[in-house]
Formats: C-alpha cells, structure tokens, sequence
C-alpha cells in the first residue's frame, strides 16, 4: 500500500508541521500491512500527480493568528494534483492559533470540493500524539 502525506503550512519551511508528519509517518510505518509513506511539502511539489496512492494525507495550518484560514497553497496544490475525487484521506491541523476547529473544518472543506471522501480529522500539538494516531489510522485501500 502506498500512502501520500501532504503538508502546506503558512510558511515554506513550518519545522513543527513537518515534525509532526514525520512522527505520523513513522507511526503509519510500523503498522502491520507495512505500508509505503512518502512525504512532501507543497510548496516543494507544486503540479506533482499523486493520483496513483492509495491513502492520502494532508497537513496544515492556521495561516495568522485568528485561524479559521489555510495557507493559499493548499487550495493550488489540489486543483493541479490530478484526480483525488472519491479518494480515502486523513487531515489534520497544528494546534497553532485560535478557533482550530474551524481551521480543520475548512481544511476539511477544501479537499471535500475536490471530491476527497474523509475518513477521519483530528488536531495534532504533539510528536507523541502524532505517532500514536499514525498507528491506529486505519489505512484503506479505494476500493
């Protein structure tokens, strides 16, 4: 199985965003169907075609202080990454900002218009936390 992680926060390099996505992959990594992780920024892989993965994930962040906004390029990375409508995800925030739940819900918003079927959502603040959701995150392939 192979699983893309994606991850857009409000600046280039966001240390802690790809922290955490290291610490979820190495949790997804240890899992029994050992799957195959790959990791990328999106800002790095702007036009990449990930439409032959099987499990997506995709990380952000709050892109100013208030929340309730995700970095621009979040919404460019969908619209030129191939086909993920009707495709298994898993999305997450930083814990980064106020309102964090409307930041994950228009995260959650904008991957719902590209056709992604969400299969679960949280709000990470911790590499501990972060590894242990990647190991009880049920891959699954779209069938």
């Amino acid at each position: 199985m192979r699983v893309c992680l994606l991850y857009g926060g409000s600046d280039r390099e966001s240390r802690k965003l790809k922290s955490l996505c290291d610490a979820l992959s190495r949790g997804m990594s240890a899992q029994e169907c050992s799957p195959t992780v790959e990791v990328f920024n999106m800002y790095q892989e702007m036009g990449r075609n990930i439409s032959y993965y099987d499990y997506y994930v995709f990380a952000s962040e709050a892109s100013g202080f208030f929340g309730g906004k995700i970095p621009q390029i979040v919404y460019d990375f969908l619209k030129g990454c191939g086909n993920v409508s009707g495709k298994r995800c898993f999305c997450f925030i930083s814990k980064k900002g106020m309102r964090k739940g409307k930041t994950l819900h228009v995260l959650m918003k904008a991957l719902e218009s590209e056709g992604a079927f969400i299969s679960n959502f949280e709000i990470l603040d911790s590499l501990g936390m972060a590894q242990a959701m990647g190991k009880r995150l049920r891959l699954s392939k779209n069938d």
